[in-house]
């Protein structure tokens, strides 16, 4: 190659990825002033962005997914909203949340649910939802605050007995990989070149309204998030440290707590996960003497975008028991179109 050609090929190299990072940067701090839906609460120099609808208690607190915004919630939030108070956000480093230095643990992100939910003057208990992720840290909380929480509602969320397993431990590094190679193109800007704004939605899932649709249109995925989205799957990997002492039968009394576990197996490098789910779905269950446990037969791990009327219904039942006191069995029987079922053995 002539050296002229040696010269223009390094300008290129060089110069390309210092051209993306610039309009990366400057792109991310003009989106940044602009006003998201919701607002952001400050818990200690940074700031959490949360969104909050109804009014009612026991307010609803949703924990989405491993390097998930809030706005997976944000239609099944708006169908609770005429219900009670319902609250989604997006952890620190994800969404529209100012990052934080990494790494972090799951108690340091409990940490930060606990400074949200105390700036945001919310009367206690709660009724806590967990997908995924967000599992472990409801839990977390349940047994930091035991008198904070009214229900549980507990959707496929990341369990010890699975995620203890050397293939799941295997699954998890490759992921936050992953998650950080994704992180190096969107930091020298291919991924905005791309325009991409997230994962692509199932037909399954509720529409959104005008202004979410907005709200997403108007931000794409910040570099940082998909740092933070690996921390928290690195963060998973010392799950069973973490829940120590957290997996007693009974240890929740009589909380409601609804488990919702997928239906369809999880395909090729993800099957790893299958191994003890339904035995660690069954352990959650038994964790309160007033829980029920159903399968969403239709879903693989999406269970909120593959059918959201189930969870919509779990969160119902839970609530409604938090605030009458009725079994959760009797509140299922009488629903003449619930999906839901009572624990076997209960």
């Amino acid at each position: 190659m002539a050296p002229g050609l040696w010269l223009l090929v390094i300008i290129a190299l060089v110069g390309l990825p210092v051209i993306g990072w610039t309009w990366r940067r400057t792109a991310e701090r003009r989106e940044a002033r602009r006003p998201p839906l919701g607002e952001y609460v400050d818990i200690g120099g940074r700031r959490l962005h949360i969104v909050r609808r109804g009014q009612g208690g026991p307010p609803v607190v949703i924990e989405s997914g491993a390097a998930f915004s809030s706005a997976t919630w944000w239609p099944i939030q708006d169908r609770l909203a005429g219900l009670t108070t319902v609250v989604t956000y997006d952890r620190a480093g994800l969404g529209c949340s100012d990052p934080v230095p990494l790494p972090r643990t799951l108690d340091d992100r409990v940490d930060d649910l606990t400074a949200m939910l105390n700036r945001l003057g919310l009367e206690p208990p709660y009724v806590l939802v967990g997908w995924s992720y967000g599992g472990p840290l409801i839990r977390l909380f349940a047994h930091r605050h035991p008198d904070q929480v009214a229900g549980l509602v507990f959707v496929d969320i990341a369990h010890e007995a699975v995620f203890s397993t050397p293939g799941a431990q295997t699954y998890l590094r490759r992921i936050a990989l992953l998650q950080r190679l994704t992180g190096g193109l969107a930091q020298i800007g291919l991924l905005r070149l791309a325009r991409v704004r997230g994962m692509p939605e199932p037909p399954t899932a509720l529409p959104r309204s005008a202004e979410q649709r907005r709200a997403l249109d108007s931000r794409l995925l910040t570099a940082h998030s998909f740092q933070a989205g690996a921390d928290e799957f690195d963060s998973m990997r010392a799950i069973a440290t973490a829940m120590t002492g957290l997996n007693t039968p009974g240890l929740l009394g009589r909380t409601p707590v609804v488990v919702i576990s997928h239906g369809k197996p999880f395909p090729g490098p993800f099957a790893v996960l299958e191994t003890n789910h339904p035995a660690g779905m069954r352990a959650l269950a038994a964790l309160s003497g007033n829980s029920v446990l159903t399968t969403a037969e239709n879903s693989s791990h999406a269970v909120p975008l593959e059918e959201p009327e189930l969870v919509i219904d779990a969160i119902r039942a839970v609530h409604h028991a938090a605030r009458t006191g009725l079994p959760l069995r009797d509140i299922t029987s009488q629903a003449s179109e619930s999906r839901l079922e009572r624990c076997p053995g209960e």
